[in-house]
């Protein structure tokens, strides 16, 4: 989900240019920002 997230992020930058960047890069951060959410989650409640 990270992951994702970072390649959103990155195709963002490249399209920031073409103005649907912008939104893409916002799309990035939110999708990151649940992914670690996600994995801190894991680690606190999964042992």
């Amino acid at each position: 989900m990270v992951a994702f997230g970072r390649m959103l992020l990155d195709y963002g930058i490249e399209t920031l240019k073409y103005g649907i960047g912008i939104i893409l890069v916002f799309l990035g951060l939110v999708v990151m920002a649940v992914g670690y959410l996600l994995m801190l989650i894991d680690l606190l409640f999964c042992r």
